[in-house]
């Protein structure tokens, strides 16, 4: 028998879930618990260097096998990037607003921004096949220079549409990037003053207490 058939079947589940620890109160819930030592037993495995756990709260298996699984955890890429253009693109990595309403109002704006941006894109060709950035900044030089604010609308809209269809992305199909920084942070301290008061303040001292 397939060894991953054995681990996706009904019965391990049921038989997992129909005895529980009764001496105590667990953290996780027994199925967490055994996708965790699996994943620890065939990382320390070389012959399972390949395998893939995907623990999901779909447990019919002839409703969802595991080719749809499959397929469905490769389109979240999508998401990825989705976050990503609004994250890091339009900015909203970093929230300015002070009260919880002006944020509310600022996260609101991005988000207004970002389909606004996606419209074109999909006014112009298939959203996922062109660039969001590329996008964004022909939205901004056309507003910047009121492109659109000529006599002919139309005609402007056109070219803006045929100028974002110029750059494709290319089909990048189970593509994966890690999650971590290429460059170091810079170890300077957080100004958490006014400039001008650090600035008065003496400059052999230390850059944290000029700072603080």
């Amino acid at each position: 028998m397939d060894f991953f058939n054995v681990l996706t079947g009904p019965e391990l589940l049921e038989v997992t879930e129909a005895h529980p620890p009764a001496h105590r109160e667990r953290l996780y819930s027994p199925t967490a618990t055994l996708a965790m030592f699996l994943s620890q037993a065939l990382a320390a495995d070389p012959s399972c260097q390949r395998a893939v756990i995907l623990v999901t709260s779909f447990l019919d298996v002839r409703e969802t096998p595991k080719t749809v699984l499959g397929e469905l955890y490769a389109k979240r890429w999508h998401i990825e990037l989705d976050l990503r253009c609004i994250k890091t693109t339009l900015g909203m990595e970093v929230l300015r607003c002070r009260s919880p309403q002006m944020i509310q109002k600022e996260l609101w704006a991005y988000l207004l921004a970002y389909n606004l941006i996606r419209l074109l894109m999909a006014q112009a060709a298939a959203q996922h096949a062109l660039s969001f950035k590329h996008t964004a900044q022909l939205w901004s030089e056309f507003t910047s220079r009121a492109v659109l604010h000529e006599t002919d609308t139309a005609a402007a809209l056109s070219t803006l549409f045929r100028l974002i269809a110029q750059l494709p992305v290319g089909h990048r199909p189970c593509r994966s990037e890690p999650r971590a920084r290429k460059r170091r942070p810079k170890s300077f301290c957080w100004l958490k003053i006014h400039r001008d008061v650090a600035r008065a303040r003496p400059a052999h001292l230390p850059n944290w207490q000029r700072a603080k």
